[in-house]
């Protein structure tokens, strides 16, 4: 079975980023994500959805 829900740090490393930054995107509420109790966790499936969704084009 694939992992589905991931905390901050493995996030951070998936996306290249620092962890900082997943936690402001979430303060911004612009990263989708949800809480079990205090943990934020990430759906790799929404992720994925959110990543192509916010994809910026490359003009020439």
């Amino acid at each position: 079975m694939e992992k589905r829900y991931i905390g901050i740090k493995e996030l951070s490393q998936y996306l290249s980023v620092p962890e900082k930054t997943i936690r402001w995107w979430v303060w911004q509420r612009q990263l989708p994500y949800r809480k079990f109790g205090r943990l934020l966790r990430f759906d790799l499936y929404e992720i994925e959805k959110w990543s192509t969704e916010s994809a910026v084009a490359i003009l020439k």
